[in-house]
């Protein structure tokens, strides 16, 4: 008969999580434990190889999709008043950039953030995705924090990172 798989094997860390295959089939974008955090990687199917896109941030990768064969979408963890963000970054690792920064800060008094995550491709446009944002602001010469809460959609372009309003929330009803 056929050998059990020993205890330890339950019970052992994960090699990597959350697969996804690119559009072509040619990679798989996956999750990864590396250095104390989850990081994007990319298997290439037909070489059975992993590169692990190891970003400067040291946050866990909390989301991710692929924006074509080429460029990966990621959010990463939120952490305290750090919203996720939103970057996009080459399947080789080269160019990661943030497509909306987690946090602005406004002169020297008041910080906003924005939590940001995608909602959808577009589909008769590769380089556009709808976003959803959520806004608050914080005085912190009064520590007050003023939450805007109003999920608004916006068309994001993917290569120059223009965010245009595609539906206002109406307020609260």
């Amino acid at each position: 008969g056929a050998a059990g798989l020993p205890i330890e094997s339950f019970f052992k860390p994960y090699d990597f999580t959350q697969m996804k295959l690119s559009p072509n089939g040619k990679h798989v974008a996956l999750l990864v434990p590396h250095q104390g955090t989850l990081q994007l990687g990319v298997l290439d199917v037909a070489r059975r190889e992993t590169r692990i896109l190891a970003l400067k941030e040291k946050r866990n990768v909390s989301w991710f999709d692929w924006a074509g064969n080429e460029r990966l979408l990621f959010g990463l963890e939120q952490t305290g008043l750090l919203g996720g963000g939103l970057y996009i970054v080459n399947r080789d690792g080269s160019q990661p950039r943030p497509l909306i920064a987690p946090l602005v800060v406004h002169q020297s008094n008041v910080v906003q953030w924005l939590n940001t995550s995608m909602l959808s491709k577009v589909t008769d446009r590769a380089d556009e995705i709808l976003v959803q944002s959520d806004e608050a602001a914080v005085d912190r010469t009064q520590a007050k924090t003023q939450s805007l809460q109003l999920l608004n959609v916006y068309r994001l372009n993917l290569t120059t990172g223009e965010r245009r309003l595609e539906t206002a929330n109406p307020g609260r009803v």
